[in-house]
């Protein structure tokens, strides 16, 4: 069995607008458009059986919506997500206790993409909460 464990996807109507945008701040080019489409098609070409999609809040009020379009795809099409919070999000306990209600299987965080630092107070708060939460 091959698994991808980092890949990314996007809703369709933003996807591109979003490869591009974090294309260039990571000054990495992507392979694919970025849609859960084209990385299925990626998954048949390559022969992998399962990629873990690890989407990124790159702020608050992002949150909500990846993790409800995570909830609604994961476990499908050989899909498995992780949740998405951010540093700056005030509810850590609320969104960390929907994750696991939903059968997410953690979070991904990303300090250069957050914009904060992996050592800062909001993220070690993150880590407790999670550590409490996700692996209880």
């Amino acid at each position: 069995m091959i698994i991808d464990f980092h890949t990314h996807t996007f809703p369709d109507k933003i996807a591109e607008k979003t490869i591009a945008a974090l294309s260039d701040i990571g000054k990495i080019s992507a392979h694919r458009s970025g849609t859960v489409d084209s990385l299925k098609e990626s998954m048949q070409l390559c022969g992998i059986d399962i990629s873990v999609v690890l989407p990124v809040a790159t702020s608050p009020t992002q949150v909500e919506t990846i993790n409800r379009i995570s909830y609604q795809l994961n476990k499908k099409d050989r899909l498995y997500f992780s949740g998405a919070i951010h540093p700056d999000c005030e509810n850590v306990e609320e969104i960390l206790d929907d994750i696991k209600a939903h059968g997410l299987f953690g979070i991904k965080i990303h300090p250069d993409y957050q914009g904060v630092y992996f050592h800062d107070k909001r993220y070690l708060r993150i880590l407790c909460e999670s550590a409490q939460i996700l692996c209880a």
